[in-house]
């Protein structure tokens, strides 16, 4: 009887010790900061904000335009509305070049400091989605490594546990080992706390409510013909499609095409998806560490393609050098 006694006290300080073990706390101060950060300081796109440009195979351009930059350039111009500056400075510039007068040297002057400006507003306006979006990306790897951080303290202390299990089992076990009935009982009880351990360690899982009113992967799902939080610029540029390659695609098809491929929502069950996808494409919801993960490679994709924009910019920039340098020859 005495044994008995014994052998109960024992499980229960145990048991106390194997719940202590798991139990973990938020810092709620630091993860308030890290979920409720703006990423979007309440300036607006409405600077940007431009007739949205007609398809370059619809527009009819001058020989000045088509003699002296590739398609690809001149798709990249027409997206940030810069077609008709470049052609009346080409204009101005032969026009200088034939007559070199002091009137015409203004009016040269004047069409290039107007470019100039124009091709540094250009970047401004990539660069001010790009920085919402790495900030957006940031903001979701933070919260995620956050939880991760947490889900590996708990695990850790669950993985403790069950050492301190086999050990106090090996321990007691000698005690008990004459008493049939004692042992029977306390292998039962370390059997259920053992398999307790092991599903929990299984479902760790931290999840945060994240909200996210500006949702620019909706945008990107749905494709609206005009777009509320992407500059009209990147818009037609994520939309447009250059039917010279060999499979006509858009950079936005491109993205939900590698999203397709890399398996997002693909172990999720069925009956699971409408939840998901209206958590992900709507203002917000209960997320895990991992879905945090993959909401922010998503994010990362997007910037990627619209870092191609800047690129086509560079580019466009260059073969406008090279344009000024063959008239100056």
């Amino acid at each position: 009887m005495m044994k008995r006694s014994s052998f109960l006290k024992i499980l229960i300080f145990f048991c106390a010790s194997g719940l202590f073990s798991c139990a973990s706390t938020y810092n709620f101060e630091k993860l308030s900061r890290l979920v409720e950060s703006n990423c979007y300081g309440g300036s607006s796109y409405e600077l940007y904000k431009k007739a949205d440009p007609l398809p370059l195979e619809r527009l009819n351009l001058s020989d000045r335009l088509n003699n002296n930059f590739s398609k690809r350039n001149l798709n990249i111009a027409n997206a940030l509305g810069m077609l008709s500056f470049i052609d009346e400075y080409i204009k101005v510039l032969e026009e200088y070049e034939a007559d070199p007068t002091l009137e015409k040297r203004i009016a040269y002057i004047e069409r290039y400091q107007r470019l100039s400006q124009r091709f540094e507003a250009s970047k401004m306006e990539i660069s001010s989605v790009q920085s919402e979006l790495n900030c957006e990306e940031d903001r979701l790897r933070q919260v995620s490594q956050y939880l991760m951080g947490i889900e590996g303290k708990e695990i850790k202390n669950l993985t403790v546990g069950s050492i301190l299990l086999a050990a106090t089992w090996s321990i007691v076990s000698v005690f008990v080992l004459n008493d049939s009935d004692a042992a029977a009982y306390f292998g039962l009880g370390v059997g259920i706390i053992g398999a307790g351990l092991g599903y929990s360690m299984l479902k760790v899982k931290k999840p945060v409510y994240f909200t996210h009113k500006r949702n620019h992967l909706k945008e990107v799902v749905l494709g609206p013909e005009q777009s509320e939080l992407f500059p009209s610029s990147v818009w037609y540029y994520l939309n447009f499609i250059d039917t010279d390659g060999e499979a006509p695609k858009s950079m936005r098809g491109e993205i939900l095409q590698k999203w397709r491929t890399l398996g997002v929502f693909v172990d999720i069950r069925s009956k699971d998806m409408p939840a998901l996808q209206e958590k992900f494409f709507g203002e917000g919801g209960v997320y895990s560490s991992r879905e945090l993960e993959l909401r922010a490679s998503m994010y990362d994709q997007v910037s990627a393609k619209i870092n191609l924009m800047m690129q086509d910019l560079n580019y466009l920039i260059i073969e406008f050098g090279k344009m000024q340098n063959k008239y100056r020859e």
